[in-house]
């Protein structure tokens, strides 16, 4: 089986994951609600005369959640302001330099932090004001961490909220544009797959790139998508949209 997943609501963002059976086109990812995770760093921008260093946070959860006077340390330090809350589904930055990240991004984030963010690698704790770890990242400077985000212009970007965001392999080489959405989603609607026994796309990894278009050929369905019945238990519905069987066959 060949999973090739794009979620609809976050093009043109698109990722792909492989497995070993048949060959067909289906997307999905599962979710986990949770709290604040550390989501993106650009540590190292490519133009060394313009400090657009940043941290950016999301709260993947189904609720505001209010951060005032959590604190970021190790790496760099800063406090969150009273009244600073994130919404559900939504993103907080820290900047070393907010107006020259304002000038760069067109938006005020928080900030400014001290200290420095090494383009080696260090550590980056976000802690309650009672002290309390909330998310910890001790990112690295080469493989597996996106090599794309130290001097190459990227920033580097977690995957998915659900995964382990002090392991390099999930973190991927991300347009360096902070507040963008997650690469999988949590949601389960929105989601595309394609049918076929023919590669998804031409040339085949074309529709992993940021810009690529699939608006047509390309279904949109809810998760979980597969042939129906998966454990044997009739009484329930494991799938949200049933492929018919022998489609692809």
């Amino acid at each position: 089986m060949r999973l090739f997943m794009a979620p609809n609501s976050f093009l043109p963002r698109t990722i792909a994951a492989a497995s070993l059976a048949a060959s067909f086109w289906i997307l999905g990812a599962p979710g986990l609600a949770q709290s604040v995770v550390i989501n993106e760093i650009n540590p190292d921008p490519a133009d060394k005369m313009k400090p657009t260093e940043f941290i950016e946070f999301h709260n993947p959860g189904a609720a505001a959640v209010d951060i005032s006077g959590w604190v970021l340390d190790d790496a760099v330090d800063f406090v969150f302001p009273a009244g600073t809350t994130i919404p559900a589904g939504g993103y907080a930055v820290v900047a070393a330099n907010p107006a020259v990240f304002q000038t760069a991004y067109g938006f005020a984030p928080l900030g400014p932090w001290t200290g420095n963010l090494s383009n080696q690698g260090e550590r980056i704790r976000l802690r309650t004001g009672a002290g309390v770890l909330v998310d910890e990242v001790n990112y690295g400077a080469g493989f597996p961490w996106p090599t794309a985000a130290f001097g190459g212009g990227a920033s580097m970007e977690l995957i998915h909220p659900s995964l382990d965001n002090d392991l390099g392999g999930s973190w991927r080489a991300a347009n360096p544009a902070p507040t963008s959405p997650p690469l999988i989603p949590a949601s389960t609607s929105g989601w595309k797959y394609k049918l076929g026994t023919a590669e998804a796309s031409t040339p085949v990894d074309a529709w992993r790139q940021w810009d690529y278009d699939d608006s047509t050929g390309w279904t949109t369905a809810p998760l979980p998508i597969g042939f129906g019945d998966i454990d044997g238990n009739a009484a329930n519905t494991d799938v949200a949209t049933t492929i018919a069987s022998g489609t692809l066959m």
